[in-house]
């Protein structure tokens, strides 16, 4: 990606702490977001981009889901001044990514804490259900080499 606008990293650390009132006037549309990837770990350089995952209401029609995933999109770009912005909606993201989010990343802002939880156990359970499954397949694949 070409970039238009590098991050600023003192600024970017400010409108994360203010992450939860962005998310707010999305009312109970948007049950979590969560900040993942180097700046939730601390771990950021100038060439970093800004990570976002999503877990809308299941009950929204994917019209609406799509909708409000752009306008998220649009408004992070402009508080974040920086087009370096990647947004995952958790709802249709793999679950490894689902998994991935949830063990290193931060909750920034919850509408419905039972919703997130459920969320939560439901990805874990799965990822957990499936783990031996996943090691084989990746001892086999490595023998195979």
């Amino acid at each position: 990606m070409i970039r238009r606008n590098k991050i600023d990293i003192d600024h970017a650390k400010k409108v994360i702490k203010d992450l939860g009132a962005f998310f707010s006037r999305f009312g109970n549309k948007v049950v979590a977001a969560y900040l993942f990837g180097s700046f939730a770990m601390g771990t950021y350089t100038p060439l970093s981009d800004i990570d976002i995952a999503i877990l809308f209401d299941k009950e929204l029609s994917k019209g609406i889901v799509e909708e409000l995933e752009n306008e998220i999109l649009d408004g992070l770009i402009k508080i974040f001044k920086t087009d370096e912005v990647d947004l995952v909606v958790l709802n249709s993201a793999p679950l490894s990514v689902r998994y991935g989010v949830l063990k290193t990343g931060k909750i920034v802002y919850c509408s419905n804490t039972e919703k997130m939880v459920d969320f939560q156990t439901e990805v874990i359970s799965k990822y957990l259900d499936i783990k031996p499954y996943r090691e084989e397949f990746y001892r086999e694949f490595l023998k195979s080499l």
